[in-house]
């Protein structure tokens, strides 16, 4: 596919002469949280209908209009990159990834599927570029009956006792964060107590048994963890508390 081809094609798509046929998106991407210097997967899937495949294409469209090529690819693999995107990468059958992103990547992606016939599928999606600081450090509380135990401190909990969870979340962009909390007892291995998605600020809230199956006496450790999209490592936070009747010993 040449540089002409993706022009006229490309011109069809602004003149709006392209509709939609029996293609279709299977699979399209929510918003796309990243951070500079990070990077960003975006995902796609299509059927064709029976038709044969002619062009995929993805465009940038900024804050003030401004529409401009990221990159496109022919049935054969051939790949053109637009000039302000060549950090721009393909994977079929429509991923396309943005590595190292850049904060010019801000705005919407535009990703454009033809077929031989003249069908035409089309979707976007905003990416938004958040600042290093958009993930917020947090610490977990246990509560019993509404009552906050302070982690760390040399206490005992009731085997028989149910104990809530809380993990404060915080984002100034409103990203979707994953919260995951586990327990730990002894020297046994973490169990995942459960997940939420949440979006921009809040409390996540879990409930579970102080104590583990099998395990009545000791050390107790409860760790949460938050991963925003745009960072690679999730950030975490621990507390512990002792069952009755364990050695305070044990504690760190």
């Amino acid at each position: 596919m040449t540089r002409l081809s993706y022009l006229i094609v490309s011109s069809l798509i602004f003149a709006g002469e392209i509709r939609a046929g029996s293609a279709e998106c299977l699979v399209t991407p929510g918003n796309v949280y990243g951070a500079v210097g990070g990077s960003a997967e975006i995902a796609w899937n299509y059927d064709l209908g029976g038709n044969d495949l002619a062009l995929i294409s993805w465009e940038h469209l900024d804050a003030s209009g401004l529409r401009s090529l990221i990159l496109s690819v022919d049935p054969d693999g051939a790949v053109i990159h637009g000039k302000d995107f060549p950090h721009a990468t393909f994977a079929a059958p429509a991923t396309l990834t943005l590595n190292p992103m850049r904060a010019t990547d801000e705005g919407d992606v535009i990703c454009s599927i033809f077929t031989t016939n003249g069908d035409r599928m089309s979707d976007s999606v905003p990416v938004i570029i958040v600042p290093p600081d958009d993930q917020k450090e947090f610490e977990t509380t246990i509560k019993i009956a509404d009552i906050e135990i302070e982690c760390g401190i040399r206490i005992s909990i009731d085997s028989d006792e149910t104990i809530m969870i809380e993990v404060p979340v915080e984002s100034n962009s409103g990203a979707p964060m994953e919260v995951n909390t586990f327990q730990k007892c002894g020297g046994g291995l973490d169990y995942n107590i459960g997940t939420e998605i949440t979006k921009g600020s809040g409390i996540c809230t879990f409930e579970t048994f102080a104590a583990c199956d099998g395990f009545k006496e000791g050390l107790v450790t409860i760790k949460a963890t938050v991963k925003h999209p745009a960072f690679v490592d999730a950030k975490e936070d621990t507390c512990s508390y002792i069952l009755a009747g364990g050695s305070h010993d044990e504690m760190p």
